[in-house]
């Protein structure tokens, strides 16, 4: 049993490394298709968020901490996918201690 599990969770590992791959090649030849002065080198590939321009303390900061967005999970200020947003959860932990 343990060993099937084992398997399958390494299984499973392959799968997510192989799709992020293919997601990252996605994202680059997306924007290699486009003009060089019309690439952004961030957007999205289906659902999934995608930032490869230069990672600025400026916008990591923001990734991690929007206080007053709605949003928990945004996308990630560098890279492929979701970041948590750690200002949002701060503001739900503060509002749940003054009940």
């Amino acid at each position: 049993m343990i060993l099937l599990l084992r398997t399958a969770g390494r299984a499973l590992v392959r799968v997510i490394r192989l799709g992020t791959v293919v997601i990252v090649g996605l994202a680059v030849e997306q924007e290699l298709s486009k003009p060089r002065e019309r690439r952004t080198w961030h957007g999205s590939v289906g659902p999934v968020p995608y930032n490869f321009r230069r990672p600025l303390r400026a916008r990591l900061k923001r990734e991690s901490w929007q206080p007053d967005s709605r949003e928990s999970v945004i996308p990630r200020a560098f890279g492929l996918g979701w970041g948590l947003n750690f200002g949002r959860l701060a503001g739900i932990l503060r509002r749940g201690e003054r009940r």
